[in-house]
């Protein structure tokens, strides 16, 4: 395939053992790192893409893989993190930690387009479930409960 690995964003915690592999890649003329990508340049630049990668070792939420997502783009997530409770069954998910199954969930989203089609579909009806009006009102909810509460103890 000659899809080419591009990588966005900026450095997180633990990244220099990441740049250093790229580094020592016999491929490495081939991937491009972009840095910092500016928040309303980013559905365009993963709408391009053939699919997300976020193997993330370490992960509060996801908005990654629910941006690439939206766009109709398959993505292929950790299954350590809290990632599988975000994504649902909408994504591959992969060990970060083994190599093998990570190139064998890209390979098989490239070429594989029932698989394909089917990640975008699943992909596309999950994100309709987060939008912010749906989590504000969760939070107003709950900040309600909370005043409940205290004027029952009063």
């Amino acid at each position: 395939h000659d899809a080419l690995p591009i990588f966005g964003g900026k450095p997180g915690w633990k990244y220099e053992p990441i740049f250093a592999r790229i580094d020592k890649s016999p491929k490495k003329s081939l991937i491009r790192y972009l840095g910092y990508i500016p928040e309303p340049d980013k559905p365009y630049l993963i709408k391009m893409a053939n699919l997300v990668g976020f193997p993330s070792f370490y992960e509060g939420f996801g908005f990654p893989a629910l941006e690439a997502m939206a766009v109709g783009v398959p993505a292929i997530v950790s299954s350590v993190t809290s990632l599988p409770e975000a994504v649902d069954n909408a994504c591959i998910m992969v060990n970060p930690y083994n190599e093998i199954d990570l190139t064998k969930a890209m390979d098989q989203l490239i070429s594989d387009q029932s698989l394909r089609a089917d990640c975008i579909k699943k992909g596309l009806e999950r994100v309709k479930q987060f939008d912010w009006n749906s989590s504000a009102n969760s939070i107003l909810k709950i900040f309600n409960n909370l005043e409940k509460l205290n004027e029952d103890r009063v």
